[in-house]
């Protein structure tokens, strides 16, 4: 239906164009700036797709431009297809198509003259894509396109004249019969569909009349040379002949064409087995485009030797070789399904909730009481730390801030210089400029999963240490865990979860969670007491089915005043209970909570950090169609898979993943490609810390990233990162999707000052070997506080 496509030559090529400059060639093109471009064309909110067709296509019903990837861009002849396939977005009908019927003579005709009106429509609307028709048309062309160079345009049909001349924009020079300006009249005339429909039908009748007074013309030229007999009476006839003279075997020749093709399927004797793989690839290649270009050409297989619309049907040959067809090019696009916050985020006072209900038992009010004294010791150790560290960021601040620090003159006379005015001239007042501070902030995502039970321990408390840290320096922040098995049902195995995406059709299908928000700046004083109590008592409760953290107390040595056990400890509440990883989601929720965080505390550098110990849970397709049950509750979802690139729309743009060097949905590349989204959306610094239970070297293998930015493989080195965990405890290593990753030993205890070992007699350097020692320990042992100083400072 539409004349596609767009392109232009190869870097070869460059030289047959006359009429184009190097610089309207870009290697790389912003493929979302074009599809704004078509949407604003269109007056609508069209979708925009790019994907490994070998021509564009508007698909008028769903409104979905689907447009080449090419392989080399001019931005001309892109912003004229574009321009051309939104002018049939707005102008052309599906049902207008339908009363053609199967005339292939009439399609070629209509499409020809359709493409004429929309093309005049679109350059009056908007007269400044005039110049982009011109220079596109003359790369096109002076790159044989049209297959010009192979037929005096003066000599073809009058439907390639009117065609060439629209598209040329009347500056080739042809000439027309006086029967054939009459015709161009009327297609300058033409105003709607059915004037286009009733021009093809003269157009074909016109030419039929031509046809048969040319080939009048050639019988009697014909008759008028005679027979070329020979003496016995018997014609040579030069199509059975060789070039030798001799009588050629058709059926040889036939046997040949298949031996020939055989021969490409073949391996070569000096081809090596992954070249030969690679040209029986590109081979197949080439046979799905030809037989994509038959399909959708104007030109059905029967008439595509027909002269008549040669120039529409050159045009459709040419794009093949200069589009992106093959596999590896193919993309998958899916929404990103807006996220249900109220479905999924658990409010402090929520969880507050829910963790007393079992909590906060009489019965269990004794053994609280003592897990209360022991937080109370942990916090009051953990302070000293936590002040201490307050201190030397404000200092670390101070510096960097007297670093940045800027002394310009003022203009004005300082007096006391004045005296020294024979020596120097330099006798202005200063001004030391001391630039402004960011306003800093932090969302954190903790990794809420079973894997994680060895981990938690040491990860609840070093979150408790940053969160004094940041209540100490009035950062905002918000602490959030991603769990589906919040409040889980053990007796009916029910997870209990409302949707957490509103999840329409073509959405990337994503299960439900929740988002439970344990620590935020936005509390007072008695609701972060609260909460700091609710996670330390995460840290000695046990859960007799193993779907919790490790307790940080052995209660099997813990004995009473008497000698006896003391009764079991407390159980650990089911919304505490680990479940699986669902990462991927906690991140595209954050694309809503993000820019409202930022907005609402006006934070101009936000630190987005993740505590994982692995990837996130794996992908569940697009999804394809969603049915309710008779009472409209439960939802049934259909899925298709993943079949090329995966290209995510978010809010009207479209973001992929230009390292990804495989097919489907991995979790892993959905990982990366939301980090990256939420980095160019909202300017975050992301940080990643991935927890090992143990500093060994097969723990080390799923953390560290053995791929380059593009994909490719490039292994690791495991030395590196060991020597760094025993002397720092983490690791710094690159990671896609993120400013900084670290590794690090997620099962190390968060250490306090311990001078116990100091006897009465000490020496001094023994004291100060001693404190050293319990220093070093401390701040090695708080990684993640440690590290968000730094970024801060």
């Amino acid at each position: 239906m539409l004349d596609t496509a767009l392109k232009i030559p190869y870097n070869g090529h460059m030289n047959k164009l006359k009429h184009t400059k190097k610089t309207d060639f870009q290697n790389t093109l912003n493929l979302d700036s074009k599809s704004q471009l078509a949407k604003l064309l269109a007056t609508e909110n069209v979708t925009v797709q790019h994907n490994n067709v070998a021509t564009a296509s508007f698909d008028v019903g769903n409104r979905v431009l689907t447009l080449p990837i090419f392989k080399i861009k001019n931005k001309h002849v892109y912003d004229m297809l574009i321009t051309h396939e939104c002018g049939h977005a707005l102008h052309t009908k599906v049902d207008d198509w339908s009363e053609i019927g199967s005339d292939d003579r009439l399609k070629m005709a209509v499409n020809i003259l359709e493409d004429t009106r929309i093309d005049k429509i679109m350059q009056k609307s908007y007269p400044g894509v005039v110049n982009d028709y011109k220079k596109g048309f003359d790369v096109l062309n002076d790159s044989n396109f049209y297959g010009l160079d192979d037929n005096d345009i003066n000599e073809l049909s009058v439907l390639d004249k009117i065609n060439m001349r629209s598209k040329s924009l009347e500056r080739l020079d042809i000439e027309f019969s006086d029967d054939e300006l009459e015709i161009v009249k009327k297609v300058d005339n033409i105003k709607t569909f059915d004037d286009v429909m009733t021009l093809a039908k003269d157009i074909l009748a016109y030419q039929e009349k031509e046809d048969k007074k040319q080939m009048m013309n050639q019988g009697d030229i014909s008759m008028s040379g005679g027979n070329n007999e020979d003496a016995d009476g018997e014609q040579d006839s030069d199509e059975h002949k060789d070039d030798d003279g001799e009588m050629r075997n058709e059926d040889s020749h036939s046997d040949d064409s298949k031996d020939s093709e055989s021969d490409e399927t073949e391996r070569k004797d000096d081809e090596t087995y992954n070249e030969f793989q690679d040209r029986l690839q590109k081979l197949e290649d080439e046979k799905r485009v030809e037989e994509e270009m038959a399909k959708s050409s104007m030109a059905p297989k029967e008439m595509q030797d027909d002269d008549f619309g040669i120039t529409n049907q050159q045009f459709e040959k040419s794009v093949q070789q200069l589009t992106q067809t093959d596999k590896s090019s193919k993309r998958a696009y899916a929404n990103l399904p807006k996220a249900k916050l109220e479905n999924t985020i658990v409010s402090y006072k929520q969880w507050f909730k829910d963790f007393g209900d079992s909590i906060d038992q009489e019965h269990n009010s004794k053994y609280k009481s003592e897990m209360t004294n022991r937080y109370s010791k942990f916090k009051s150790d953990s302070m000293k730390t936590v002040n201490y560290l307050v201190k030397e960021f404000e200092m670390k601040k101070s510096a960097t801030a007297y670093k940045r620090a800027s002394t310009s003159k003022t203009g004005v006379i300082d007096p006391m210089m004045l005296s020294k005015y024979k020596f120097t001239d330099d006798i202005f007042k200063k001004l030391t400029i001391v630039p402004d501070a960011k306003n800093h902030g932090m969302i954190i995502l903790v990794d809420w999963s079973g894997s994680m039970s060895d981990v938690l321990p040491s990860v609840i408390q070093q979150l408790m240490n940053l969160a004094w840290f940041c209540r100490k320096i009035n950062i905002p922040f918000e602490v959030y865990a991603f769990s589906n098995y919040y409040r889980y049902d053990y007796d009916t195995r029910s997870r209990n979860l409302t949707e957490s995406f509103d999840l329409k059709s073509g959405d990337i299908n994503m299960k439900d969670f929740k988002l439970v928000n344990f620590l935020s700046h936005k509390m007072n004083n008695q609701d972060f007491e609260h909460g700091m109590l609710n996670m330390y008592l995460t840290l000695e409760c046990v859960d007799y089915r193993g779907y919790a953290s490790k307790t940080i107390i052995d209660w099997s040595e813990r004995n009473n005043v008497n000698g006896d056990y003391i009764q079991r400890p407390i159980s650990l509440p089911s919304c505490m209970h680990l479940g699986s990883t669902p990462l991927n989601q906690a991140l595209a929720t954050m694309i809503d909570i993000i820019p409202k965080f930022k907005s609402k505390y006006n934070i101009e550098k936000l630190s987005f950090i993740t505590l994982t110990d692995g990837a996130s849970d794996s992908g569940e397709g697009i999804v394809d169609d969603i049915t309710y049950d008779e009472q409209n509750k439960n939802r049934q979802i259909q899925t298709k898979n993943v079949d090329g690139r995966l290209v995510i729309n978010v809010k009207g743009k479209n973001y992929d993943l230009q390292s990804a060097s495989k097919f489907g949905y991995g979790s892993e590349r959905m990982t990366t490609l939301l980090l990256e989204i939420i980095k160019q959306k909202f300017n975050t610094n992301n940080i990643g810390f991935f927890l090992i239970p143990q500093k060994s070297r097969r723990n080390l293998t799923w953390a560290v990233d053995s791929y380059d930015s593009k994909g490719n493989y490039t292994g690791y080195d495991l030395d590196s990162v060991m020597k760094d965990l025993t002397k720092d405890n983490v690791h710094l290593t690159s990671k896609s999707g993120y400013d900084k990753y670290f590794i690090t030993v997620g099962n190390t205890k968060v250490q306090s000052a311990d001078l116990t070992s100091l006897t009465s007699g000490a020496k001094t350097s023994d004291i100060k070997r001693l404190f050293r020692k319990s220093m070093t320990g401390r701040l090695k042992s708080r990684v993640l506080l440690n590290n968000f100083i730094e970024e801060v400072a």
